[in-house]
Formats: structure tokens, sequence, C-alpha cells
């Protein structure tokens, strides 16, 4: 994604829970504890967030959209950039910035476990995104998956820790060469997508 930089290395990231329905502003971290990116304070807008480096650079808007009659949430994430030559911007931020529509994050229905599929805008066409990857999850009592590409080669995996009553976290593993902003949004969208009815 333009603004974010592959790692070289594999990477621990900790999201805390709920981080979708923030509204105050918070800071993601790696699990040494050092700041990657930031999720700006929202005061309008209930179902999109701007995130930032940590400079506060904006790199990423999230969207949420519900889908009737499944009920279930489509995440689209937009960059501040284009993604390949001639791409339209098709939205704005709430400082009337443009961005451009860069990947979706949908639900398979009907499916038990969960399984999601993302995908990414490489043309104009918004109805044809192209299918990159999945992500599996485990029947638990505990929130865990992982996000294979279509080769099942291991780009990322989750799983939740609970410390108290609705307390709690969210380890991303990221493997090397894979995008940490993609993968922490990843993140966020599927623990919002499984707590939302809550």
């Amino acid at each position: 994604m333009p603004g974010s930089t592959r790692i070289g290395t594999a990477n621990k990231y900790t999201l805390p829970k709920a981080a979708y329905r923030n509204r105050t502003g918070l800071e993601l971290k790696k699990a040494d504890g050092t700041v990657v990116y930031k999720v700006n304070k929202v005061d309008v807008w209930a179902d999109k967030h701007v995130l930032t480096d940590a400079k506060g650079n904006k790199v990423a808007l999230l969207r949420r959209d519900i889908i009737f009659p499944a009920a279930h949430a489509k995440f689209m994430t937009f960059s501040y950039k284009p993604n390949f030559a001639g791409q339209e911007s098709t939205e704005v931020d709430y400082d009337d910035v443009k961005v451009y529509p860069f990947s979706q994050l949908r639900c398979v229905v009907p499916s038990m476990p969960p399984k999601y599929e993302y995908l990414l805008f490489k043309t104009n066409d918004l109805t044809k995104p192209e299918l990159i990857s999945t992500v599996n999850s485990v029947c638990s009592s505990r929130k865990r998956g992982t996000m294979t590409d279509l080769k099942d080669q291991l780009m990322l995996r989750f799983e939740e820790f609970i410390t108290g009553k609705d307390e709690g976290h969210i380890d991303v593993e990221v493997a090397a060469g894979i995008d940490p902003l993609q993968a922490l949004i990843l993140g966020i969208s599927i623990d919002e997508e499984t707590t939302r009815s809550h």
C-alpha cells in the first residue's frame, strides 16, 4: 500500500480489542512497544477511520459497510495515493482529501468457522476486485486464524488474548515480506466483524 513499507523480517503487532470502535484515537504498536501507526480521533464518522504513520502522515482510510440480508460487514481500505496509473478517486476523507480504493475484506457466506476473502482493486472497475488471499479462522473460545495467499503460503496469523471482562488484545504475527499496515487493518476488521453483535 502506498505510504507503507513491506518488512524484511517477521514481526508481531499488538492491537487493543474493539479498536474499530475507538473514537478517541489510539496507537498501533509492535510487540516491543514501538508505535508504527496511529488511528486518528473521530468526531463524526461512525464507520470510517483514518490511519497515519507514527509521524502523523495519513496513509489509509478504513470504511465498514453492512451487507444485507446476511448482515455481515464488508471492509474497504482506501489509500492516499493512486495504486496504479490512471486510478480514479472515489471518495474523500473528513478534510476533503482524495482517497483511492485499495482493498476489500469480505466474509464468505455461508462459512463456519468464518472465512474471509481479501481482494485488491487493480482497475477502476470496482465490481471486479482481484482475489489475493483467504483468511481462515478456527472454532475456538478465542479469535484465532491465519491468512494465506493463493499458493497457500502463510502471510499472517492472529490470536486473541483475554485479560479480563471485555478486556484483552489481538496479536497479529506478520510474515517477512508482508505489508504490516494491511495486516493491522485486517486484524482490526476481523476483530470488529466477529464482535459487533455482542
